[in-house]
């Protein structure tokens, strides 16, 4: 055997022996059932595509029918209705639209939501199910690995199952699941613990999401720091009966303000909660936001009850949500 030969068989050696070291084994098992799995949630949304596709031309065909339908009732503002539904929808919009007085296309209207709900739904199941598939695979095949006694390579396959469920679109399917039907047991179909691994074991349950009420003081861009880094958000407070809860929550934390989700920090007088979303219930105080100083462009809930506006660098408790 040349030199050049046994320098060749001892580099190959030597990376082999580095692969195992490290888990690139089981990375590379990993890439491999990992590609398998994109493949079927690629076919999944491929499919979710063609249907909403082929639905909005039924629907295009429907509104065709109806717009000669309106036109032979000499209905100018019917016509209009119409024509302003079908320009929409050739946008690919999808969305319930303005209300109409028309029966017709109130009919039509409610056929196409009907029909989109249940592709979506269909839809959040398949990639739901396949991702439950996935992540039951890979703890049998990190199980073999701790059997086997290669711990690195089951440290490797642990580390890419707590990323498994992180995606926008996992998350999506789980709230149009968990929105319209639950298990016969009554749980959500992913477990909170692996949507939100970073998630407090004491967050408490409400409706869709899990909040928990922090008693340390912190400015309130500390606040939502914090809260991203468990991989929430802070509180966005969307109904009374939300509103309810919430100051149900953080009334033991005996704090006269607790800071919660909504800012005008983009622009003076216009609020959203920091999922992007404009304030749409709303329970401030007498005469607030005032922004007093011209510094205050933050929300905190007041006693539990009603809300102040405040400088960003107020200090206070803070309630982190972990949901939709």
């Amino acid at each position: 055997m040349t030199n050049d030969r046994i320098q060749t068989r001892w580099m190959l050696i030597t990376v082999m022996w580095l692969l195992f070291r490290f888990g690139v084994y089981a990375q590379s098992e990993l890439l491999s059932s990992q590609q398998q799995y994109k493949e079927k949630f690629e076919l999944a949304s491929d499919l979710l595509t063609l249907r909403k596709t082929r639905l909005l031309e039924n629907y295009s065909q429907r509104l065709e029918r109806l717009y000669f339908e309106a036109q032979q009732t000499g209905n100018l503002d019917f016509v209009a209705e119409v024509d302003a539904e079908k320009a929409r929808v050739e946008k690919g919009d999808l969305s319930p639209g303005l209300e109409t007085t028309y029966e017709a296309l109130a009919e039509v209207r409610a056929i196409l939501l009907q029909e989109e709900e249940k592709i979506q739904l269909e839809w959040g199941r398949t990639v739901l199910n396949l991702t439950r598939q996935y992540d039951a695979y890979l703890e049998k095949l990190e199980q073999a690995k701790v059997r086997e006694g290669t711990i690195e390579e089951a440290k490797v396959i642990r580390e890419y199952r707590g990323r498994l469920f992180e995606g926008h679109q996992l998350r999506k399917a789980q709230k149009l699941v968990s929105s319209s039907v639950q298990t016969e047991q009554g749980h959500d179909l992913i477990p909170a613990s692996r949507l939100f691994p970073k998630m407090p074991k004491e967050a408490v349950k409400f409706g869709q999401s899990y909040y928990v009420a922090f008693q340390e003081p912190k400015s309130w861009i500390e606040a939502k720091a914090a809260c991203e880094a468990l991989w929430g958000k802070l509180v966005s407070i969307e109904s009374g009966e939300e509103q309810e809860f919430v100051s149900g929550l953080v009334k033991p934390l005996g704090q006269d303000r607790v800071h919660i989700g909504a800012s005008d920090r983009k622009e003076e007088g216009k609020w959203f909660w920091e999922t992007g979303k404009p304030l749409e219930y709303t329970n401030w105080g007498s005469n607030q936001p005032d922004n007093a100083n011209q510094s205050e462009h933050v929300a905190v809930m007041f006693r539990g009850s009603q809300w102040l506006d405040v400088s960003p660098k107020f200090k206070a408790p803070y309630v982190c949500e972990w949901g939709p």
